[in-house]
């Protein structure tokens, strides 16, 4: 059972990729960085590439493991570790950064958090699972 969890977060995962494939027509770069010219544009349009270029690949890695190697993640500590921080990560992403940077009262954030729930809970409780069946 845990294992199709960790495998169906990494589907999750690989959807998290594709929609940051589509993120510069979703948020309108084009549009938003009219305003500005030069360097100042130069910079802020690479910037914005490069680190959707390096999410994406984190998304792909993310996706990656779990799918082909869940039952490694489940019974290794390595395993262990990258399950505890795929969870601190959706964790900060939901509960510190959204509501330090976005907040919950713009459009579209509530799904969208519902949804990053669905994905912390995909690997918050096979994670919970691996780390508490060592001790006993």
């Amino acid at each position: 059972m845990y294992t199709v969890l960790l495998r169906v977060g990494g589907v999750f995962h690989l959807l998290c990729a594709v929609t940051h494939i589509f993120f510069p027509r979703m948020f309108q770069w084009d549009k938003n960085l009219a305003g500005l010219t030069g360097e100042s544009l130069a910079v802020i349009r690479s910037n914005l590439n490069v680190m959707n270029a390096c999410l994406l690949f984190f998304w792909v890695m993310l996706a990656y493991l779990p799918i082909v190697h869940a039952r490694e993640m489940l019974e290794l500590k390595i395993g262990n570790a990258l399950l505890v921080f795929v969870v601190l990560f959706w964790v900060l992403r939901i509960f510190i950064l959204q509501p330090l940077f976005i907040g919950f009262s713009a459009e579209g954030t509530v799904g969208s958090t519902v949804i990053f729930i669905v994905g912390l809970l995909l690997f918050a409780i096979p994670t919970v699972n691996a780390l508490f069946r060592k001790q006993i």
